[in-house]
């Protein structure tokens, strides 16, 4: 999983301790008074805080753990064909809002272009939707051979490590709902 929701999405210290509501007991009062826990109330809302960073005092939930590792992919880069067809690359740079896509035996077909704010913020969105931080690493169906191939990178801002998921002949639950948001972006069938 990449998204850690004890790691304060402000100062990215892991120094976070649980908000707890409801009466305490004697065992939770002793927790908190020991620093293990937050007392929250007895009020949980929608959108009450979980998580308290007991270095800068901010207080979130796992909805907002979810936009910010959602926030922190500054590239996505896609790989998808086959050995008979050829490669497609896409690119899609958050940072400079760019989408580039170039085919290895048709030039051509290749263009980058700009992306507006609003088009970032729906793909960032949607990428939430996929769930693509939580596929898994490796799809692959060994009985068939020489059939599609996919991988794609998401770099990711402040050194933190690019994940990558890829596959041979199978893919993700969402791979279809992922095609077609690659294939709004590009205006070419991917998937």
């Amino acid at each position: 999983m990449a998204i850690n929701y004890r790691k304060c999405p402000a100062c990215d210290s892991t120094d976070v301790i649980p908000i707890v509501y409801g009466e305490p007991d004697s065992y939770l009062a002793m927790e908190s008074d020991e620093g293990k826990v937050l007392l929250g109330g007895c009020v949980v809302m929608p959108n009450s805080p979980e998580y308290h960073c007991r270095i800068c005092d901010n207080e979130w939930n796992r909805e907002k753990s979810i936009v910010h590792a959602y926030d922190q992919i500054e590239q996505l880069e896609m790989n998808i064909g086959s050995f008979s067809e050829g490669h497609t690359n896409i690119l899609i740079d958050f940072i400079n809002q760019t989408v580039a896509l170039n085919h290895r035996y048709i030039e051509e077909d290749s263009f980058k272009r700009k992306l507006t704010n609003d088009e970032v913020k729906n793909i960032r969105y949607d990428l939430r939707l996929v769930d693509i931080l939580n596929w898994r690493r490796r799809y692959s169906d060994p009985r068939i051979l020489g059939e599609q191939q996919w991988k794609i990178t998401l770099h990711r801002s402040q050194g933190r490590q690019s994940l990558k998921r890829s596959g041979d002949n199978q893919y993700p639950e969402a791979w279809d709902d992922f095609g077609k948001i690659m294939s709004d972006i590009t205006g070419r069938k991917i998937g």
